[in-house]
């Protein structure tokens, strides 16, 4: 009587497929997080426009500057987080995967991480921006 230990009878080529179809499946959702993220972002951004043209210049924490953020921060948890995951994980890695900074991934999580990052560090020169010239709303 032989045993085998579940490892042995799955054929290393039928493991190797399962986690790249776990990998692709994990993608495929952050891409969705990505966009979903994107439109509430875009919400806050054009719901922030009209306060500032109606209330003006407030808190930080107002409504649309705190939905604007949250999708601004989901975007950077994801695009990163898939990053991270397939640098720390070579078998979720396929072919076509770069290394930028140290980082393992496709070009597009690489891009829309570039992207989102240069959006954090657009933040704080934009609130310099409005306590050098003022509502920009205005301005226009």
């Amino acid at each position: 009587m032989t045993t085998s230990t579940r490892a042995e009878a799955i054929p290393a080529s039928t493991a190797t497929a399962a986690i790249a179809d776990a990998s692709l499946a994990w993608r495929r959702a952050a891409l969705w997080g990505l966009l979903g993220a994107k439109v509430v972002s875009s919400w806050g951004v054009q719901w922030d426009i009209q306060w500032h043209t109606v209330i003006g210049r407030d808190s930080f924490w107002i409504p649309p500057h705190v939905m604007t953020y949250a999708g601004v921060v989901v975007m950077v948890m994801l695009s990163f987080g898939v990053l991270a995951g397939m640098t720390l994980r070579p078998s979720w890695r396929g072919d076509d995967v770069v290394r930028v900074l140290g980082l393992a991934g496709t070009r597009g999580f690489h891009l829309a991480a570039g992207g989102i990052a240069l959006t954090v560090l657009a933040a704080p020169i934009d609130d310099l921006w409005h306590r050098l010239f003022g509502i920009d709303v205005t301005l226009w």
